[in-house]
């Protein structure tokens, strides 16, 4: 079957020119192809030729009908959500090229295609709320490759003296639905997890096992235990790991050795191997988590020392041991960012001084303690390369004032940010700061709701760990922004703002500024499109092409001919 574009981008195709922003705007009508009611931008991408490859897709409701019991009844299965998906190829004039359709019967199979239809990661939900709740895994978040693969996991109750149980289960995605008033089957899904199989932690009489932590992932998991009258005891309190196949079958296991009762946090981690290793990073526990422990260890009081430590993927055996001291203590809720084999980043929250406690509760709560820093710590090359921390006070010195425009069109104002106000952004930051992190040209950009009205961005030194520069836009909420680097300028970089508060929750106005990190100050922000167009909610950002130094965003017009089967690129050019 052949496709024609009619009247493509002959409606609008201007072209502004401000603070060398090359802004051109495209639109078609997505009515000939009947992409105009239920499909949605699924971003894009530049494929190996350079072209541009726009994706769209619809989700839909796999079903089928039977006869029931009575005479003229319908009996309906659901079997999940369907997904139809169109690739429309275009030059890197958005001159139509050709379209190519994919299908999927379930998400599964959608997933290998576009692998965020849950969100990049995600918390499953217990399929049984009493007999699944308590896995460790329902506390933790998961990404896309977990669905449809067994797990081991165990429960987080650390009062448990021995015969806590390690399990198996599935995560998969719950198909939900029914029949609505009209007569009309619908469904939808949601990730989920249930147990398979469950299995008392191996002990003999006079055996001490409590639990620690747990790794899950596709397939397996790895079980961290506090032991007692398992191997011979010294002063030191042994902690036994094993890992587990998705039929509970024990794989391997190493002990290690601690002079104190930790608190462990556990990571996946990439190696140049083609599988995947583990990393631990413990911490002083604040009180011993099992009274059954007391006479095997002491509780340990520098809660500034921490461990790193990683073993093999496969065999467990210890790759690296490493002690360290973090600036601020309580690192909670820690968080992995890798980009590469054997280079990955530690994140997370953590306390304002080096006296305060953590506990096993604290990891496992619903309601975790809120902390103002944060702790970044860098692994690379099989060590420990820098662990840094970050607090309101020492925000305060590297400020940058950038100039904004009022969103009304009134002249621009200097935003002037002293240190209560900087107080004030970063009470926010707790795990925010993870939805946007990346890594340009040496540099790190942390992106993030700053409080209640006012974007940041963190710039931070890949190198060093230092904190360099840092940048905020007063905005109302919500707001979402993007990091884009200039291709022939290793300081020079794009910031744009999608600020949600004027239109509505389906579109927003863009912002952009140019940030100059050499001179460390960024330019005034620049409003676009504000009489014609707005940037969408969903997949602002289709694609970066690096190689002509331009991008491309999905929008909406705010005329009054606007089309709800108009399709709107906003390519700027840098």
């Amino acid at each position: 079957m052949k496709f024609y574009f009619t009247a493509i981008f002959a409606l609008l195709a201007g072209v502004a020119f401000a603070q060398n922003y090359d802004v051109k705007t495209y639109i078609f009508d997505l009515t000939p192809h009947k992409l105009d009611k239920g499909w949605r931008n699924f971003g894009g991408y530049v494929s190996p030729n350079g072209n541009y490859i726009i994706k769209y897709g619809q989700s839909g409701c796999n079903s089928s009908a039977s006869s029931g019991f009575k005479i003229g009844s319908t009996v309906y299965q659901l079997n999940g959500t369907s997904y139809s998906f169109k690739e429309l190829n275009f030059d890197k004039d958005f001159n139509f090229i050709d379209l190519k359709s994919k299908y999927f019967s379930n998400t599964p199979e959608a997933l290998t295609y576009q692998n965020n239809l849950f969100g990049e990661t995600f918390n499953p939900l217990p399929k049984n709320i009493f007999t699944d709740a308590n896995l460790a895994v329902g506390f933790k978040a998961i990404t896309s490759d977990f669905i449809g693969r067994r797990i081991v996991s165990t429960s987080p109750n650390m009062s448990l003296k021995v015969n806590y149980k390690i399990c198996s289960a599935i995560v998969f995605s719950e198909v939900l639905g029914g029949i609505n008033k009209q007569g009309s089957v619908y469904c939808g899904e949601r990730a989920s997890f249930g147990k398979i199989d469950c299995m008392k932690a191996a002990e003999i009489k006079g055996q001490v096992w409590a639990f620690l932590n747990s790794i899950e992932y596709p397939s397996g998991g790895v079980i961290a235990a506090a032991t007692g009258g398992v191997v011979q005891e010294t002063s030191k309190l042994n902690v036994s790991v094993k890992r587990y196949d998705s039929l509970l079958t024990e794989l391997n296991s190493t002990m290690l050795k601690f002079d104190y009762y930790p608190v462990l946090q556990g990571f996946l981690v990439k190696n140049d191997k083609g599988y995947n290793d583990f990393v631990y990073i413990a911490q002083q526990s604040k009180n011993l988590s099992s009274p059954y422990l007391k006479e095997y260890t002491t509780l340990g009081k520098e809660y500034d020392k921490a461990e790193l430590i990683l073993l093999d993927g496969k065999t467990l055996e210890v790759k690296k041991r490493e002690n360290f001291t973090m600036p601020y203590s309580f690192w909670i809720k820690i968080r992995i960012v890798q980009k590469e084999s054997n280079n990955f980043y530690l994140i997370g929250t953590c306390a304002t001084n080096k006296e305060t406690k953590l506990s096993y509760s604290d990891l496992i709560s619903a309601y975790p303690p809120v902390m103002d820093n944060f702790q970044m710590l860098k692994f690379s090359n099989n060590e420990i390369k820098w662990i840094k921390g970050y607090d309101k006070k020492g925000l305060a010195p590297v400020v940058s004032n950038i100039l904004e425009i009022d969103p009304k069109g009134k002249p621009a104002k200097e935003v002037i940010i002293t240190s209560d106000k900087i107080e004030g952004t970063t009470v926010d930051v707790n795990l925010k700061v993870y939805h946007d992190f990346k890594v340009y040209h040496d540099k790190i950009f942390i992106n993030g709701q700053a409080g209640k009205k006012s974007h940041y961005l963190a710039v931070i030194d890949n190198n060093t760990g230092e904190l360099t520069s840092y940048f905020t836009k007063g905005t109302d909420m919500p707001a979402k922004s993007d990091v884009v680097p200039v291709k022939n300028d290793l300081n020079k970089f794009y910031w744009t703002v999608y600020d949600y508060s004027r239109y509505d929750t389906k579109a927003g106005e863009l912002f952009i500024s140019t940030l100059d990190l050499k001179a460390n100050k960024g330019s005034d922000f620049k409003l676009l499109g504000e009489k014609e167009w707005a940037v969408s909610y969903e997949n602002p950002m289709v694609l970066n092409d690096i190689n002509e130094d331009a991008f491309v965003l999905q929008g909406r017009l705010t005329t009054k001919k606007a089309k709800d089967s108009d399709a709107v690129l906003i390519k700027i050019k840098k």
